[in-house]
């Protein structure tokens, strides 16, 4: 019967640790020389995966489309050709938080993304 408990219990941390749902907005900060730019994305689940977009509140810029987004194994991918911007990060599940880098035309700056709300 310990077995089969602790079985039970194994393949529970599994799947709750593979169905990691980003769905919801996450905001963070970039510091551009010395001024501090917010920015927010907005996750929708899909069948296939993700979408996104993202505000830049400050530039009075809302709802850029990500092109390209990829979330495996706690790592995301983002991507918006049309400002040539990347996004690459690592999810702390306990912190509920991505630390990566910003990449846009060239210039490369730390972002931390926490989690403000969640979709169902």
């Amino acid at each position: 019967m310990k077995k089969l408990t602790f079985l039970l219990l194994f393949f529970f941390a599994i799947a709750s640790v593979t169905a990691q749902n980003i769905s919801g907005d996450w905001e963070g900060a970039l510091d551009v020389q010395g001024t501090s730019l917010p920015l927010v994305f907005h996750f929708t689940k899909t069948d296939g995966g993700y979408t996104a977009t993202m505000d830049s509140p400050l530039q009075q810029a809302f709802g850029f489309p990500v092109d390209e987004i990829s979330f495996e194994n706690n790592t995301l991918n983002l991507a918006i050709t049309a400002i040539g911007m990347t996004y690459s990060a690592t999810l702390d599940e306990k912190q509920s938080e991505f630390s990566g880098q910003f990449n846009q035309n060239g210039m490369e700056l730390p972002l931390h993304l926490k989690k403000i709300s969640k979709q169902e």
